[in-house]
Formats: structure tokens, C-alpha cells, sequence
């Protein structure tokens, strides 16, 4: 959980989606559209704050070596 809140936090998606759609996109505050009844507006979406995922990486026990603090690795399942 600590890793993938890291993760949350490096990224910018603002520059993302005005890149992939031209300002016909929001970033999600949620897994749920804001036109659903369960929409839940009080939980802001996450900000990128690379000091703080730093911080969390190296408590997780994932501290940078040489610069490099671990590999993704995504496998192709269509083989």
C-alpha cells in the first residue's frame, strides 16, 4: 500500500491527460464518475509531492541505489 500511495504521489497527471486528450479530460479524484450517488467529494486526489514518495519509498525499505530504486517489469500476456 505504502509503494503504490509512493507511486500516486510522483506522478503528474495533469501534463498526461492534456497530453493524450486535449483538455477533454479530468484528472479522477475516485474510482466512482462524480455523477454517481456514491461519489464521495470530500476525498481530494492525490498531488504529486516527490519529497513525500521519496520519504515513503525509503521507510518501505526500497531506498535508492545508484539512483535506481527498483524495476517494473510488465509482461506480455498476448504470447
Amino acid at each position: 500500500m505504502r509503494v503504490r500511495r509512493a507511486l500516486a504521489y510522483t506522478i503528474d497527471r495533469g501534463p498526461i491527460l492534456e497530453y493524450l486528450w486535449r483538455g477533454f479530460a479530468r484528472p479522477a479524484a475516485s474510482i466512482l464518475p462524480t455523477q454517481s450517488w456514491a461519489y464521495a467529494p470530500r476525498r481530494a486526489a492525490v498531488q504529486p509531492r516527490s519529497e513525500r514518495a521519496r520519504q515513503m519509498l525509503d521507510d518501505a525499505g526500497y531506498r535508492a541505489v545508484h539512483g535506481v530504486r527498483f524495476h517494473l517489469t510488465i509482461e506480455d500476456f498476448d504470447r
